[in-house]
């Protein structure tokens, strides 16, 4: 609330949260929105208002106290960005612009009409059509971006009046944290914290830091706001209520906390601005191909993507979006829009002076940044394809066994460029020319440490997600096995995070597993493990322990399943999810290393709790391989019942060439087979729901019936009761004188569901 000072020359207060519009409010603090200024409703004050100001008034910003709170502001929602409900793409517009203004068009228009609880600031929204006759664009437009600025609760104001000429001035208030922090009534809940917590978690995994690191930081930023409410929850029930609860995160938040108050709290959180300490982002890359990013001569690093040409001149993600769809129109939104965020952060976002951290075969490089973009093309001794360039100072070269543990694991992520501000302290302290000394937390049993005692072992249970399975989904062909695989048992899994392959009978161990081929490079040949599914899901799962991933096997007894598996068949005794026995399979172990140089080694596999295989079987299927009771008992069996469900799309269609529904067919053929039955006919070669698709089904029996839509459906049908149903006993099914499939289907064409015998369907 303002209020009038003694000498009635300048209005000063903290903006309640009412005065602020939504993005800048903490969410457990929100109320309405005014984006005004809240001078209260007794009429005396009013009138005291009234004399100060009247009507429509010009009133100009002290530009140094605005860009300041802005550059502050920005630091608090980049800290605390879950708090607030955002978004916060105006920030950087907002310092831009004020930053570069014409001083004398720093100005925004002040409305008090004498009767009103609220100072308003004229803008290019409300009753704009008549405001921009009297003021022009300008002033509404800055009242806009002026208004969506205030960051609630914690934001003084200060209009000044002299000789008749308004300024304002803003700034924080000196408690600011103990605002933000402070416990709240009830909007501050445990569902509230878990959600920051989910939410906290999430940007630092994706940003390259392990769950632990990310707790950590979490406790650091938040360890005020928790303790104020430890008589409502504790942190150990945040962690239990969350995404990422285990007891390793649960100990790395309370390290964070205690070590909240020497690292956040006991400073002015500014000071690194003002000061130039860590006024600096840092950047992680990989650069898999050949290059010479190390060149004395050369010193840089740099990205690929190489069709999109010279990007100097992109202005924006936007167009560099556009241009990408041009060069690789099939690819998923998902990899376009990862793509293009890593090329622009190369290109735009890391600045002169940031830091980068080169990931390079168990070598971390660290360098400042000294160039802009480079667009460069026969780099000696670099692959043609890096033709985008940064110039860059190496400063300092790190093995990863002496890199604390969670730097280390910064390396898994497979983006080519990502954030990486974890890094920053680390980043400090090479700047002040400190000795780099692990972390007390680093410490590792000596049993888990390979046997060079350079890097641990891969511990498989360190996963928080505990219901890893062997499930087997069968049933009869066609009643939607892969449809509830890929709708029910991987609902809620990304793409990435499942991995699919069919068995057949020519599919080897090789083949799932991964296989020793040649690589000719020029005249040399050398020789690569390709891996296979298996050893890419399980890769996929040690990458991302915090997330489920899942192997899905297709057909599973159409190949010999348990010659497939090999030894990997021990594997699939569980306990907890995670395997109860290890084994030594030299080509994973070797690729393991290889892919996790430097965090962590291997000397056997396991899976992990967070990695299933799903699989599915038909019942029916002629001249497969059966499984063995050995390899049967290691697995789930979920068999599906072959009904129509309500939501059947196409139940109530009519089948191409007969006037009979889908569902009539089905369920009078299905019911004739269970009749029929002699042991050699029964429920598992029924047809299945699904077993067509609707292609040419029709949605009422006058619709005529498409002749290939006829073809396709008898072959695919009547070839499945002729070759499979009824191979053994053709007279109970098929009327007299049909000797062949193709008579079958050529009878159907002409007569429909006459081609079958008396009581199948006329009953």
């Amino acid at each position: 609330m303002l209020t009038l000072n003694d000498a009635k020359n300048s209005l000063e207060g903290v903006l309640k949260l009412s005065d602020c519009e939504r993005e800048f409010v903490v969410k457990w603090l929100s109320g309405s929105s005014q984006a005004s200024f809240f001078i209260g409703d007794k009429p005396e004050l009013k009138n005291e208002i009234k004399s100060f100001i009247f009507g429509e008034k010009k009133c100009y910003l002290d530009l140094n106290s605005y860009v300041s709170y802005l550059k502050k502001i920005k630091i608090i929602v980049e800290k605390y960005s879950s708090m607030f409900y955002g978004p916060f793409d105006k920030i950087d517009y907002l310092i831009n612009k004020f930053s570069n203004i014409n001083p004398s068009n720093a100005y925004v228009i002040l409305s008090y009409d004498g009767d009103d609880r609220y100072i308003r600031i004229l803008n290019d929204k409300n009753g704009y059509k008549e405001n921009v006759i009297n003021y022009g664009e300008l002033p509404l437009k800055n009242g806009d971006d002026f208004r969506h600025s205030f960051l609630g609760g914690i934001t003084n104001i200060k209009i000044s009046k002299e000789n008749n000429e308004y300024k304002i001035f803003i700034n924080l208030i000196n408690d600011w944290r103990d605002v933000l922090m402070q416990e709240k009534g009830k909007k501050v809940d445990l569902e509230s914290l878990v959600n920051i917590f989910n939410d906290e978690m999430a940007q630092n995994i994706n940003n390259g830091n392990s769950p632990e690191i990310a707790a950590c930081i979490f406790g650091i930023k938040y360890a005020p706001l928790l303790k104020n409410n430890e008589s409502k929850f504790s942190y150990i029930d945040i962690v239990n209520n969350s995404r990422f609860n285990s007891n390793t995160v649960i100990d790395s938040l309370n390290k964070g906390m205690l070590m909240s108050s020497s690292i956040l709290w006991s400073k002015n959180v500014f000071d690194d601005e003002q000061n130039g300490d860590m006024n600096f982002n840092v950047y992680g890359i990989h650069i898999k191909y050949q290059n010479s990013a190390m060149d004395p001569n050369n010193p840089h690093v740099c990205i690929g993507w190489s069709p999109l040409g010279d990007i100097s001149a992109i202005a924006n993600k936007n167009d560099m979006k556009i241009l990408y769809s041009s060069k690789w129109p099939e690819a998923s939104s998902n990899t376009t829009g990862a793509n293009v965020g890593q090329i622009w952060m190369f290109k735009d976002t890391i600045k002169i002076n940031d830091y980068i951290v080169f990931f390079d075969r168990g070598i971390a490089h660290i360098g400042r940044v000294t160039g802009n973009y480079e667009y460069l093309t026969n780099v000696p001794n670099q692959s043609g394809d890096y033709v985008n360039n940064r110039k860059v100072e190496w400063i300092r070269d790190i093995p990863y066994k002496d890199l604390p543990q969670e730097y280390a694991k910064s390396a898994l992520t497979r983006k080519s460029v990502f954030k990486l501000d974890s890094y920053k302290p680390l980043i400090q302290e090479i700047i002040n020319g400190n000795k780099i000394v692990k972390d007390e937390y680093d410490d590792v049993d000596e049993e888990d440490m390979d046997e060079n005692g350079a890097y641990p072992l891969f511990n498989f249970t360190k996963s928080p997600i505990t219901d890893g399975q062997n499930l087997i989904v069968y049933g009869t062909p066609g009643c939607g096995k892969s449809y509830y695989v890929e709708h029910t048992l991987l609902d809620g899994y990304s793409k990435e995070n499942y991995i699919r392959t069919t068995f057949y009978q020519d599919y080897t161990n090789t083949d799932f597993v991964g296989q020793i081929l040649p690589v000719v490079e020029g005249d040399k040949v050398t020789y690569k493990f390709n891996p296979g599914p298996f050893t890419l899901a399980l890769e996929q799962a040690i990458r991302k322990p915090n997330e489920r991933i899942a192997l899905v096997i297709e057909e599973l007894n159409r190949g010999s399943a348990a010659s497939i598996f090999g030894d990997i068949f021990q594997l699939l005794d569980r306990k907890e999810g995670v395997s109860e026995y290890g084994i030594t399979n030299v080509n994973i172990i070797n690729y393991l290393k290889e892919k996790f140089e430097g965090v962590y080694t291997f000397k056997e596999i396991r899976l992990p709790g967070n990695l299933s295989i799903y699989a599915t079987m038909n019942t029916s299927d002629q001249n497969v391989f059966t499984l063995d009771t050995a390899f049967k008992r290691r697995w789930k069996f979920k068999k599906l019942i072959n009904e129509f469900a309500k939501d059947h799309k196409f139940k109530d269609k009519y089948i191409p060439g007969a006037d009979i529904t889908w569902e009539e067919l089905v369920n009078d053929i299905n019911e004739y087979i269970l009749e029929c039955s002699s042991g050699l006919n029964s429920e598992d070669k029924q047809l299945g729901v699904y077993f067509v698709d609707e292609n040419g089904m029709r949605k009422e029996k006058v619709d005529a019936s498409d002749p290939e839509a006829v073809n396709a459906f008898a072959y695919k049908v009547l070839e499945y009761l002729w070759s499979d149903v009824a191979k053994f006993d053709r007279n109970k099914w098929f009327a007299d004188g049909i000797k062949s499939l193709d008579e079958l289907v050529k009878e159907y064409k002409e007569k429909g569901l006459e081609v079958f015998v008396d009581g199948i369907f006329n009953k």
